[in-house]
């Protein structure tokens, strides 16, 4: 920060926190991880243009040997802190892939500095505690794993979750969107206390990708927020009604 009369003050240093392959997704390919494998597979990107001024890329990575193509597209919005993206995958080449699995289409950490809460709800299971709001606090050491019921994607699990800092009046919003069977981790390990891992996919993936086939994994969002939780809820709500209800 360079002040008014030309001395300059440290306000803080930025920490960059990536999964070893600077994305926001991860998966296994043919038995390694692909934070292995992707540096090595031919990469494009194009900008998409958008009439509301937000940002849209499309990042292909392309695996040389087999045709397989890893295709991100992420929009970071003008007029709200808001950043959602999804990740498919299709075949290029004669035959069938390797094996795919494990597929986390939201894979991502932030720096922790104390105490984190998690807010999250039950879901819907046609009993009174129904949608049921929890607050449960992220300590060092904890992992949490939600998933759904029976493939009904908010049986007994929400996939939205609000991750605050009560002491800094920070925090995010992440959203797993999937119509069926998914699950979404949140980790703080004792071997990394500053930082929380959040991931989230399709519950289940170990596949092939047939000659000229495309599938696609779940919708990821992430909002980003200042001030406590209630009033991250109420932006989250002005972002839904302004952006995403059909008019």
């Amino acid at each position: 920060l360079t002040q008014a009369d030309g001395s300059v003050r440290e306000l803080g240093q930025r920490l960059d926190f990536q999964n070893g392959t600077g994305s926001c997704f991860s998966f296994i390919y043919d038995g390694r991880p692909s934070a292995e494998v992707l540096g090595k597979w031919a990469l494009s990107q194009e900008n998409v243009a958008t009439q509301d001024g937000s940002q849209v890329q499309k990042v292909t990575r392309t695996d040389p040997a087999t045709g397989l193509q890893c295709i991100v597209e992420m929009k970071l919005h003008a007029h709200f802190p808001v950043v959602e993206w999804t990740l498919r995958f299709r075949n290029t080449g004669n035959k069938d892939t390797p094996i795919i699995e494990n597929i986390r289409s939201m894979d991502v950490s932030f720096p922790v500095v104390d105490k984190l809460v998690l807010h999250h709800s039950t879901g819907d299971y046609a009993k009174p505690d129904g949608y049921e709001p929890h607050a449960t606090e992220l300590t060092e050491g904890t992992t949490l794993r939600f998933a759904p019921n029976g493939g009904r994607p908010t049986d007994k699990a929400w996939p939205y979750y609000n991750v605050e800092d009560p002491f800094h009046q920070t925090g995010v919003i992440a959203v797993v969107a999937w119509p069926g069977q998914w699950s979404a981790d949140f980790s703080r390990s004792s071997e990394e206390p500053g930082v929380l891992r959040m991931t989230s996919g399709q519950e289940l993936t170990h596949l092939r990708v047939h000659a000229g086939e495309e599938i696609r994994t779940p919708l990821s969002v992430v909002m980003f927020y200042n001030g406590d939780a209630i009033r991250a809820q109420n932006v989250w709500r002005r972002w839904m009604l302004e952006e995403n209800v059909p008019r």
